[in-house]
Parts: C-alpha cells; sequence; structure tokens
C-alpha cells in the first residue's frame, strides 16, 4: 500500500513539475524569443539610425527578461 501511494506521490510531483514547465515556456520563453525574433529582423534591414533604436530595444528587453544578468548586457552591448 505505501509503495502504490509512493508512485500516486512521484507521479503528481512530476505532472506538477511539467505543468510548470510548460507555463514558463508558454508566458515567458515563447514571447521572449518572438519579440528577440522580431527586434533582430528589424535591425537586419533598418539604415544606420533605426538600427540604434533597435539596438537599445533589444537591450530593453535582455534587461527586462534577465533582470540578474542585465546590468552585464547593458555594459557589454555599450
Amino acid at each position: 500500500m505505501e509503495e502504490l501511494e509512493t508512485i500516486i506521490l512521484v507521479a503528481a510531483v512530476i505532472l506538477l513539475l511539467f505543468i510548470f514547465a510548460a507555463a514558463l515556456y508558454i508566458r515567458i520563453i515563447r514571447p521572449f524569443i518572438e519579440t528577440r525574433a522580431y527586434i533582430k529582423m528589424e535591425m537586419s534591414r533598418a539604415p544606420r539610425s533605426e538600427y540604434k533604436y533597435w539596438r537599445h530595444e533589444l537591450v530593453r528587453l535582455y534587461v527586462y527578461h534577465i533582470p540578474i544578468f542585465g546590468w552585464l548586457i547593458v555594459r557589454l552591448i555599450k
């Protein structure tokens, strides 16, 4: 009986981890990747003045989505 409860508990934990990972991907990772791809596309076809704007937007995106490394990214790009 205890083995069955342990198996059910492990399965429930694995299911919760899977749901959390799926929600993380849907809410955070996918929009970040799509926005980054859009900005990079705009950077590749923009003239010099617009390129600076899109580069700034890319930095803002990184800082917003990766706040821990944001200060490092800003220092490396500038």
